[in-house]
């Protein structure tokens, strides 16, 4: 009986994509289109200028969500 946002949205028209982590259940609740960098689970910026852009071409409203997996992960990368 839950929605998320992806449901109410797309009930209003929108399009709804998710690149990056995608731990959320169930799926049914979050029907996004998906797109994650292979191995892990982060945002895959190759794909954000060509969902961009069709979005933008098709006129349409969307949600575009790019949800990093970093703050899960040890913090070795530097300043």
């Amino acid at each position: 009986w839950v929605k998320s946002i992806a449901g109410y949205l797309q009930e209003a028209g929108y399009t709804t994509h998710l690149s990056g982590k995608t731990h959320i259940n169930p799926k049914t609740v979050f029907p996004f289109e998906y797109s994650s960098r292979e191995g892990d689970h982060n945002p895959d910026p190759a794909v954000f200028s060509e969902v961009l852009a069709s979005r933008s071409a098709s006129g349409n409203p969307f949600l575009f969500i790019a949800a990093s997996h970093e703050p899960h992960a040890p913090w070795n990368k530097g300043d």
